[in-house]
């Protein structure tokens, strides 16, 4: 064999495939990048909420962590989903 063993070999991540990304606009990876970060700090909040719900002592405690966590994780997601799309707007428009 001549090329490297250790190589994984995908056909679609042959490099004529990867150099197809180059054209893209530069500031696309910045909501990519906000958006990974916003997908990490959901799944720390959700052991962190797990890690509650099993020190609650009874049903009620129980149903009110849930409901809190509900209404946070709705709130923040709304709130990211509008700095996303913020950034993707061209940067000539305004809100309306």
């Amino acid at each position: 064999m001549t090329q490297n063993a250790a190589a994984p070999q995908f056909p679609f991540a042959s490099p004529e495939w990867l150099k197809s990304f180059t054209g893209f606009p530069g500031n696309l990876s910045t909501p990519v990048k906000e958006t990974l970060e916003f997908g990490a700090s959901c799944f720390q909040d959700q052991a962190d909420h797990l890690r509650r719900l099993a020190g609650c002592e009874n049903p009620a405690e129980a149903v009110k962590c849930q409901l809190e966590f509900a209404q946070r994780s709705w709130s923040r997601s709304f709130g990211e989903a509008f700095k996303l799309f913020n950034s993707l707007r061209p940067s000539g428009s305004t809100s309306t």
